[in-house]
């Protein structure tokens, strides 16, 4: 799977700025199956890519002012995202899941599931030896209370 998001990203043409972060939203089913979105950080602003296409360009960067967003080497990642979800996964205690959303970001892993238990998990893993580093859990049935 880290071998698929390389060639992915090898495929963008000319990019303009530097690779930033990588996402990908599916059915947790469809995993395997489905294309990565990368994210280039130019000028304070970032166009992202799917499928070797544009499909946001120059969309605004929340960030402090004067701070630039760090650069995301690939050949710096050493955990696959298959290793990183199999140790996600490893957190959850309810249910199983439908959804998944990954960001890998500052060579941290951020993956978040959506349970068939109405339960949103969030976990942050080191890209570098898989350690887990923060783990959220929210019951979706609890924020509609709040």
């Amino acid at each position: 799977m880290l071998d698929n998001l390389k060639e992915q990203y090898k495929e963008i043409q000319n990019p303009k700025g530097y690779l930033t972060s990588c996402f990908l939203m599916c059915d947790f089913k469809d995993i395997n199956n489905e294309k990565w979105q990368f994210n280039f950080y130019n000028n304070d602003k970032i166009t992202s890519y799917k499928d070797n296409k544009i499909i946001e360009k120059d969309a605004e960067v929340h960030k402090k002012k004067g701070e630039k967003l760090k650069e995301l080497d690939l050949e710096e990642i050493k955990i696959t995202p298959k290793e990183a979800i199999n140790k996600a996964k490893e957190e959850i205690k309810v249910g199983e899941p439908n959804k998944i959303i990954i960001v890998i970001q500052n060579k941290i892993y951020n993956i978040t599931f959506l349970t068939n238990a109405m339960r949103l998990i969030n976990i942050k893993l080191l890209a570098s030896d898989n350690t887990i580093i923060e783990t959220k859990e929210e019951n979706l049935l609890n924020l509609q209370s709040q």
